[in-house]
Order: C-alpha cells, then structure tokens, then sequence
C-alpha cells in the first residue's frame, strides 16, 4: 500500500485518488488458514458474525478531500464503499446497491447516522445491528442480543435475550424484513456445522480454548 501511495504521489495524482483500504473481515484462527492475525479483544474469528468477524470495514484517505486522523463513529458497511466511489466520479448509483455515499459526513456537510441498522447473513447466521445492540441468530436454533457498548462482550454469559425479549423480538423482525428484500429471500434454519462449531468455541465456550494455527 505504501508503496501504491508513492507512485501515485509521483504521478501527482494523489489528491485525486480515494483510496479504500478495506479489510477481509476478522482474523481466521485455525488451521491452516491462521496467518498470525488476532482479534482480541473481540469475540470471535472470521466467517462469525459476532465482531471478531467483522468489526473494522476499512481506513479511506483522500488527500486534501477527506481530513486526516479522524475516527468516524457512525456504522458504516463495506457497501458504503461502492456507493462513495460511484458518487465522487459521478456515475449512476444503482437501486440495487444498498450502500450510503459517506463524503457529506465525511466533509462534515451532514451528521447523525449513516445508517439505522446494517444486516448480515452468511451461511446459517443472520445479524442485525442498531442503536447500540446486536441480534445474532444461527439458524433456528440460537438467538444472542448483545449490548454494543464493551468491546468483547458478545459470549452466551453476556447474552440479553432473556433480560429483553421484546427488544430481540423487535430486531428478528427487522432482520426477517431486509432478509425478503434481498435476491435470495428469508433466514436460514438448519445449523451449518462450521458455524455451530465456531459458536460452540467463542460465544458458548463449551471447547477448549484454542491453541492459534491448530483445529
């Protein structure tokens, strides 16, 4: 990357090139897929849908467009990316994609939320985050509400759903909303083995902990 950055400094096109720096989810643990990447303090590895799989969508710079050194706290998702890029040139944005052009609050125009909710669905899990919590469903089997406000509080022990079953009930209801919305319609029911067995390891903590680079 750094040396991406150079050439386009030498061809003084820096300024304008926005640059995304995007990441391939959470760090994978096991196996032969471990690469030495950790995600302490978060729960879980890639391919989960806690935030050990997902947490961090990408860094941006634009150089003389986009301030440096901020943090941006409002949710964003990796398809924010697409809609940007396709505003900044002034292409057509396609209905189809649900991403947000973030340059007005990047650039301070606009404030407040990108987003109400982000959704996920990857193989037999589905999540949805907003105002703070996160609903995670793995097949039809488990539901975890998890309180967003503690990095690495997302194990069966700070599970929610019992505390408050209408706020899940609310949060399944949207998920199951968006999730007919999209190309393939619904939420899983059966439990993929892959992900009952990360479950299984980081939220119910029912298997040893694991030895890094090992099954």
């Amino acid at each position: 990357l750094g040396l991406i950055r150079e050439r386009l400094q030498e061809m003084g096109v820096a300024e304008n090139t926005l640059i995304f720096f995007i990441s391939d989810n959470g760090a994978p643990l096991r196996g032969r897929a471990y690469i030495g990447s950790r995600n302490e303090p978060l729960v879980g590895e890639k391919g989960m849908q806690t935030d050990g799989g997902q947490r961090v969508p990408y860094i941006m710079a634009w150089p003389g467009t986009i301030p440096g050194g901020q943090v941006f706290e409002e949710m964003v998702c990796a398809m924010d990316a697409s809609a940007t890029t396709l505003a900044v040139t002034g292409a057509p944005i396609d209905e189809r994609i649900e991403g947000v052009n973030l340059m007005p609050w990047l650039t301070g125009e606009k404030s407040g939320p990108v987003h109400e909710a982000l959704y996920w669905r990857w193989r037999s899990q589905a999540a949805v985050l907003s105002d703070g919590w996160k609903f995670i469903r793995l097949g039809n089997e488990n539901r975890y509400l998890f309180e967003m406000r503690e990095l690495g509080r997302q194990t069966a022990a700070d599970n929610k759903i019992e505390q408050y079953p209408e706020l899940a009930q609310r949060l399944e209801t949207l998920l199951r909303e968006r999730a007919d919305t999209w190309f393939h319609k619904g939420l899983p029911d059966e439990v993929h083995q892959a992900d009952r067995l990360f479950f299984d390891q980081h939220v119910e903590q029912t298997l040893p902990p694991l030895t890094f680079g090992k099954t």
